[in-house]
This record gives C-alpha cells, sequence and structure tokens, in this order.
C-alpha cells in the first residue's frame, strides 16, 4: 500500500469515530431510549430533557488537537471548530497531513433534549450528506436512498460529542461513574444507537498542558467494534480535549488538545 493510500484509509478511520464494522442494526428495531442511566429522570423523561441548559452550551473556540497513530510515525493536525449562537450552532472538524484533509460538519439548532442537528456532511466522502427532517421524523441520505427514523435528542458523529459536553456541563453531578447512556447516532449514510459509559476524572498530560477530564467510554455492540474513549475538560467548558480510536486489532489514532483559540460568533 502507498503512503497516500495508507494516509486516506487513517483520515477515513480519525473521521467515522464509533463505526461499527458490522453493519448497524435498522433504527426501529433499536431500543427507544434515547438517554438512559443508573440513576433515571422523574416522570419517565429521558435525562436529556431534564438535564440540559442552554446556557451551559460551551461558547465558541477553537480546539486545536496533535493526532498520532502506532500506523503512522509522523504526527497530524486536527482541528475543532465550535460556534455557537441563540439560533443554532455550527461545528466543523478537519483532520489533514500532507495535504490530505478530511472535514466533517453539523449545523442545527437548539431544542429541550440538547443540539437539534439539521445537517451533517462528509466531504472525505464525496461530500455525503445526512438531512435530519424534523417535521416528519425522519432522517435522509444523499448516499442512502432508504431513510431512518429519527428519534428525540438524535445526534450526529460530530455533534454527539459536543451533546456530551453540553449535558455534563449542565449537570456534572447527574454523570457520576458508572452511568451508562444511549444517543440515537447519524453517520452519512445511517444511524444507530450508541453506548456510553462514564468513567472517573484523571489527570492528562497534554501537548498544551495538564488538565483534568472526565473519561467517557464507548460500549461496543460487538467484538469487531472500534473502541472510543474520550475526556471532557472541565477547565475548558467540558471540551473534548483527547479522543482516542482503537480498532479491534490495537492499531489506534489518538487525539490529543494542543491549544484552543478564541472565535467570533458566526
Amino acid at each position: 500500500m502507498t503512503r497516500t493510500s495508507w494516509l486516506s484509509l487513517t483520515l477515513a478511520a480519525l473521521l467515522a469515530p464509533l463505526a461499527s464494522a458490522a453493519a448497524a442494526p435498522p433504527v426501529a428495531a433499536a431500543s427507544a431510549a434515547i438517554l438512559a442511566s443508573a440513576t433515571r429522570a422523574a416522570a419517565g423523561q429521558p435525562m436529556q430533557s431534564t438535564v440540559f441548559k442552554r446556557s451551559a452550551v460551551p461558547p465558541p473556540a477553537k480546539l486545536i488537537y496533535q493526532v498520532d497513530s502506532n500506523k503512522f510515525p509522523y504526527r497530524m493536525r486536527g482541528e475543532l471548530l465550535w460556534q455557537p449562537e441563540a439560533s443554532g450552532y455550527q461545528a466543523l472538524l478537519t483532520f489533514g497531513v500532507f495535504g490530505l484533509t478530511r472535514r466533517q460538519t453539523s449545523q442545527g439548532a437548539f431544542d429541550a433534549y440538547g443540539l437539534a442537528p439539521e445537517r451533517f456532511a462528509d466531504t472525505f466522502r464525496k461530500g455525503e450528506v445526512a438531512h435530519f427532517d424534523r417535521a416528519q421524523g425522519i432522517v435522509r441520505f444523499s448516499a442512502n436512498p432508504t431513510t431512518a427514523t429519527l428519534q428525540p435528542g438524535a445526534q450526529d458523529r460530530l455533534s454527539v460529542t459536543m451533546q456530551l459536553a453540553a449535558l455534563v456541563a449542565s449537570a456534572p453531578q447527574r454523570f457520576a461513574p458508572g452511568t451508562t447512556l444511549q444517543v440515537q447516532t447519524v453517520s452519512h449514510r445511517d444511524a444507530a444507537v450508541w453506548g456510553f459509559r462514564v468513567g472517573g476524572t484523571e489527570t492528562l498530560q497534554l501537548p498544551g498542558g495538564t488538565l483534568q477530564g472526565l473519561k467517557l467510554e464507548r460500549m461496543p455492540r460487538q467484538a469487531k467494534d472500534q473502541r472510543l474513549e474520550l475526556w471532557l475538560a472541565p477547565k475548558l467548558d467540558y471540551l473534548p480535549v483527547r479522543l482516542r480510536l482503537t480498532e479491534p486489532n490495537g492499531d489506534y489514532a489518538d487525539q490529543k488538545w494542543l491549544a484552543t483559540e478564541a472565535v467570533d460568533k458566526p
């Protein structure tokens, strides 16, 4: 395999976090619970609708990451641009090395559950797009003629990290170690319910300095699923300061916070 081909595959893996190697089960057959935890919300309401506070959403920021992989001897650069405003939000995640770039974007509004994506795009995959049609209660895909049933609190593969940050920032005491969460998550061509488990707070030695981070880990459905670990830093408004993807064979990509830049509202 040429270096360019391998780089393309690496960039694809970096921006396909949480993707299962196996086909995802139909959303209609997945659990109807959007967010479950060891402590259920009162009156049977999903925790998202009882926890989320618009005022707790992280302010605009640009996070710069250093990305290392055991399969590639060079460090890559990643950027997360987060731009919330009163009417909604925009998020942009890019990775690049040697002129190759991969980009994902998420745009949407806010509702009682938190972030409410309206459009998710993956430019690395020929600009494939997922449209959230909330009036019809479905998700439409440019790369797939079928649709997926849209569940309350649904996220896309980029917004899900920011949704977790907003929920934890809204009520940190509700996310004790052992708490489990399930969020319907949409890719460029399908949707599935992803489960997360909250770990403890850890001290992270990062390129940008030492930070405390609350660890969350995706719970794989099958042995061949990727493992995702992410850390949210209270000092940085619970923005993600480390994300580590590990393949079943042990190959990994480790995305670590290097710097934070202030940005203007969109």
